[in-house]
């Protein structure tokens, strides 16, 4: 027979869950309205990371991506180009089944800004590097 106390309570879950990601979402919204101009602010006043009482600690973190500067005629990822490219660029490894991986080529970029390289020359006109920031709060515990 069917436990309606067990029904009750799922039901009280979800209708907790649903009020908590109404609230995550308003304060997503919050911290989007006030990232921006507190980031401009560190940015000139050449802050990289901020201490507050209480022990939050505010950063910019930064972290490169690829910019896909190649586009199909539908305005999708021309992923044909971008593959002979990193093929060219002897980037073989980063070519997965005729197209190519996001993230290890975000890492690639990342490797070569740390060591001050700069992109191989077939793929300068297919991707760039595209740097995004944002803040990062951590608390000490």
């Amino acid at each position: 027979m069917l436990d309606t106390n067990k029904a009750k309570r799922f039901a009280r879950y979800s209708h907790a869950k649903r009020k908590l990601e109404a609230k995550a979402k308003e304060i997503g919204k919050k911290l989007t309205k006030w990232q921006e101009p507190l980031m401009n602010e560190m940015l000139n006043d050449e802050i990289d990371k901020i201490s507050l009482k209480g022990g939050d600690t505010i950063r910019i973190d930064e972290k490169i991506w690829a910019k896909i500067l190649v586009l199909d005629e539908f305005g999708n990822t021309d992923k044909e180009k971008i593959v002979a490219a990193l093929r060219e660029a002897n980037l073989d490894y980063l070519v997965t089944k005729e197209t190519f991986n996001h993230n290890s080529l975000a890492a690639y970029l990342r490797e070569l800004d740390q060591s001050e390289k700069s992109l191989p020359e077939s793929l300068k006109d297919v991707i760039k590097p595209n740097p995004v920031f944002k803040l990062i709060t951590k608390r000490l515990l």
